[in-house]
């Protein structure tokens, strides 16, 4: 590929990839039900709004009658009997079948063509979302001929063929059709047995995959052409960030990619939609194989011809980094990191992989000059390394009397009661146990009337319900569970009081959220807290010992509820401080800048590289991390599945140990009131 590069407020900054007509990408044959005009155009321009360009379109009658009927149109058309004949002669590589409801989202036809791609060994591929296989792209080829016609003419007859046939079809579990009521999406009638999981095929240090997917054109790297790698998209301030920044690019004339690395069970990216309606480009990389990640990275950056590669908590992404600059030497490489982790895996989180790693980044940016200090102690080079706060918009995020009414009506918190929002996941980093101790307490310390709001689920919420119920604190506490980010911000807005003891922090986002809208802050003095938090405008609990700790959250609190005209004075003041110092704006011209500079870094000083086979056994040996991972992770469940039957079997011996205990006495004594004859 050729890396020449563009003036920074230059280049392409093409809103499509460069696959449009490129040799040797896969070409697609669209096919679609011709209904009427105005649907036939809806297709076409939803068609041409795709990311991927190398497709076909052909609409299907039912009849030949119904095609001569539109001779002269400048519509491709033919008949159900007459598209086994037609697919013969569009030499298209796959055919991807239009739903009957909905429109595609923007890169779905590329998210199929890639996933298709990385797994030749596989005759289709389709969309599960929702439990619906409507969408699907398979092979073009002979064996594959009959299930395309069948699919149009009769699905019965199409589940007959796959019964006999066992075609390998797999599945991508995203939401790639979208709709107004997504629920009201028709589901074909029982297909989505035969799409399946894709099978791992995962040998024990196998070699990622090199070769180029397909031919790329030669052309101009784009430095605003951005691609994040990142773990996954789950709620949180790490992901929120994510949101906001690709926001504030794409409204500057960026093209923002994302791309997810991680492999997680259960749903690890919940916040997918809220990012698919910013920009279509976001990629879930762990739906193909492992060995394949490293080449799809690749091609991402290719396609679009990125400037700019920021890793944001991904461990992949580190470890990838010596092959991903020799695969890509044009690019510069940054990366974004929050917090640091002293004792938990990995040891030193993220932010000590960038550390280690710094030598092979042109810039590191970090959310507080706390973590800089932090790299810093770890022998990091500070030169290279920026603060960048995550900062809010204080235009989306500001009071609103109207709201917070509505808020506390819904929730039944009277005007004169002191509302305390306990917003984030419920696990051992946000202290859920001390949380709860500090309500019990507090109930006790003051006659104020309070209700405490948990906006926020996870493995500990079940402990927590428990807790409030065996407590009898159901009066003091409104569990709400997972909210929207709408409800966050109607929450903030209705509570007086933000309450986070946090074990380990960077900077709350929802810290900067409550500030923004006039809630007083009592939160844990750990990370970067104090960068935003002033004695002015909020209250900075350090951590100590316990009890001393304990009693100064309560303290605080009592104080704060028992002073509403206190509570005004610092809440006024929390919005001041974010208003003139925290913008969303002031970040993105900040991230900009570290942009720039990172570009500037990578011209002007060289990258210190061992040779390509060695950065390809590094990469082979990261990708074999994951099957190690997987493995471990597997070991785990089980040993956790027989610990869980040995202890149940454990208690049931006991209970018939205490039975046969019982059981003797009561013979004994039968024995002993015996009356001899």
């Amino acid at each position: 590929m050729d890396d020449r590069r563009t003036p920074f407020g230059g280049g392409m900054n093409a809103l499509r990839p460069v696959t449009a007509h490129a040799k040797g990408a896969p070409v697609v044959l669209v096919v679609a039900r011709y209904r009427d005009a105005d649907d036939a155009m809806r297709i076409r321009q939803c068609l041409s709004q795709q990311t991927y360009r190398d497709t076909r379109i052909v609409f299907v009658l039912r009849t030949e009658k119904e095609v001569a009927g539109m001779a002269g149109d400048s519509l491709e058309v033919c008949s159900e009997s007459g598209l086994i004949t037609h697919l013969g002669k569009s030499s298209a590589d796959a055919v991807l079948f239009w739903p009957d409801e909905g429109y595609l989202r923007e890169a779905a036809i590329e998210k199929l063509v890639l996933n298709l791609e990385a797994a030749p060994d596989q005759n289709g591929v389709a969309d599960a979302a929702r439990g619906s296989s409507g969408l699907w792209l398979a092979q073009n080829g002979e064996a594959m001929t009959s299930l395309i016609v069948l699919w149009l003419k009769s699905q019965t007859e199409w589940i007959e063929e796959c019964l006999r046939r066992k075609p390998r079809f797999f599945f991508i579990p995203e939401n790639l059709i979208a709709c107004s009521h997504p629920n009201e999406l028709r589901r074909p009638y029982a297909v989505e047995q035969f799409f399946k999981k894709l099978p791992s095929r995962f040998a024990s240090h196998q070699q990622i995959a090199t070769d180029p997917l397909w031919t790329l054109p030669a052309g101009e790297i784009d430095d605003r052409s951005v691609l994040f790698l990142v773990s996954c998209l789950p709620m949180g301030g790490a992901c929120k960030f994510i949101l906001d920044i690709t926001e504030q690019l794409k409204s500057q004339g960026y093209r923002v990619t994302i791309a997810t690395t991680g492999y997680f069970t259960g749903n690890p990216n919940p916040w997918l939609d809220e990012l698919l309606r910013i920009v279509p480009d976001v990629f879930i990389l762990p739906h193909a194989r492992p060995v394949e990640l490293p080449r799809l990275i690749v091609h991402l950056a290719r396609t679009r011809r990125c400037g700019r590669v920021v890793i944001s908590h991904s461990m992949l992404g580190y470890q990838l980094l010596p092959w991903l600059r020799t695969e890509l030497p044009g690019v510069s490489f940054l990366d974004y990191t929050h917090i640091e982790y002293e004792t938990e895996y990995p040891n030193g989180g993220y932010a000590l992989r960038s550390v280690n790693y710094q030598q092979l980044l042109d810039m590191s940016m970090v959310s507080s000059e706390h973590l800089r200090q932090w790299m810093v102690s770890k022998d990091a080079d500070g030169e290279g390394i920026r603060v960048c706060h995550t900062n809010i918009d204080t235009e989306k995020w500001k009071p609103d009397a109207d709201t917070r009414s509505r808020e506390r009506y819904e929730l039944g918190i009277g005007r004169k009661t002191t509302m305390i929002l306990y917003p984030c996941r419920l696990a051992e980093q946000k202290r859920p146990e001390l949380m709860c101790n500090i309500v019990s307490a507090l109930r006790k310390a003051t006659q104020a009337p309070f209700v405490v709001v948990v906006a926020g689920d996870g493995h500990l919420m079940p402990a927590l319900r428990n807790f409030v119920k065996k407590q009898g604190m159901e009066d003091s506490f409104r569990l709400l569970g997972a909210v929207s980010l709408e409800r966050v911000a109607r929450l903030h807005n209705a509570a007086d009081i933000f309450l986070l003891p946090s074990l380990i922090e960077g900077i709350a986002l929802a810290l900067f959220e409550a500030m923004a809208l006039e809630s007083v802050p009592v939160v844990a003095d750990v990370g970067g807290q104090r960068e935003l938090v002033t004695p002015d405008c909020g209250y900075l609990i350090p951590i100590r010992d316990a009890n001393w700790e304990f009693a100064d959250y309560v303290n605080v609190l009592k104080r704060l509820a028992e002073n509403p005209e206190l509570r005004q004075e610092k809440a006024a003041t929390c919005r001041k401080r974010v208003a003139e110092h925290f913008r969303l704006e002031q970040m993105t011209t900040k991230f900009i800048s570290i942009l720039r500079e990172a570009g500037l870094r990578h011209d002007h000083r060289a990258v210190p590289l061992p040779a390509k086979s060695i950065c390809l056994e590094m990469a082979t040996l990261a990708v074999d991390h994951i099957r190690v991972d997987q493995e471990l992770g597997v070991t785990r469940e089980i040993a956790y599945l027989l610990q869980d039957r040995a202890t149940k079997a454990e208690k049931s011996i006991a209970k018939l140990r205490r039975q046969l205990d019982l059981d003797r006495t009561a013979n004994l004594e039968e024995e002993e009131n015996e009356i001899p004859c």
